[in-house]
């Protein structure tokens, strides 16, 4: 394809995903599957076409996710899908359909804790997470111990939405994930950025989780891989790891 048709090609996906909620990109090989979730920028902490085109170096079947109402996927990613659990099911049914070997769950920031939360909840067998959130619940945000006021009006807006005690019980991973995780959860984070490194203390509980802290000093290790020519490369030897 010619540069100009690329770019048409990525930006109709862009309008799918806008529109739908989710896009689906066939590549081969046909058993390893991709689930990548948007952050709240509309992509991994990059604009979707960009990491599109990064993503296009990755072997298999990529699913995009994005999380129209910008909180956490807790109130899901279309007029169909409009809760977790939701989401949830319709990843196992994605799954199911594409009956890959491996599945790969994909994010950064909001992305990273769907990214974290959704490996566990359909049994993917890798996670890697860009520095992921990891809690958006009332207590732990404003509490002395993890304070957080970043995404203050994202917060207010999923507590006015979700008010089902059960449905919040999902909004603090340190709830969701066991201490032994049943999948490779690989975890970056600037060095230098200490405000991300509250949310992996959150999961100071998961005991094979792994962390690579790399010389950065931003909320985006993604987009430093990515300026460094490593993020697709990143994602593939995480991937060729898998037996």
């Amino acid at each position: 394809m010619s540069g100009a048709a690329d770019e048409a090609r990525r930006e109709e996906l862009r309008r799918k995903l806008n529109e739908a909620g989710w896009v689906t990109v066939q590549g081969e090989p046909r058993d390893l599957l991709w689930l990548i979730f948007c952050g709240m920028a509309s992509g991994i902490n990059m604009p979707f076409v960009e990491f599109l085109a990064t993503s296009e170096h990755l072997p298999g079947t990529k699913v995009f996710l994005r999380d129209k109402e910008q909180v956490w996927y807790h109130c899901g990613i279309s007029e169909q899908l409009t809760t977790w659990d939701s989401v949830a099911r319709h990843l196992r049914w994605v799954v199911e359909t594409h009956r890959p070997r491996h599945v790969v769950t994909v994010g950064a920031s909001a992305g990273g804790f769907a990214a974290l939360g959704f490996a566990h909840e359909i049994g993917a067998d890798l996670a890697l997470a860009f520095a992921p959130q990891t809690y958006c619940d009332r207590e732990t945000r404003e509490g002395e111990a993890l304070p957080e006021k970043r995404w203050q009006n994202h917060f207010e807006r999923l507590h006015e939405r979700v008010k089902d005690p059960r449905r919040r019980e999902k909004f603090n991973l340190r709830h969701v994930l066991p201490e032994l995780l049943g999948f490779e959860a690989r975890v970056w984070v600037c060095d230098r950025f200490h405000p991300d490194f509250k949310h992996i203390r959150n999961l100071d509980h998961v005991r094979n989780l792994r962390l690579y802290p790399i010389p950065c000093k931003h909320h985006a290790p993604a987009h430093w891989l990515k300026k460094q020519g490593r993020l697709a490369a990143v994602m593939r030897e995480a991937a060729d790891g898998l037996s």
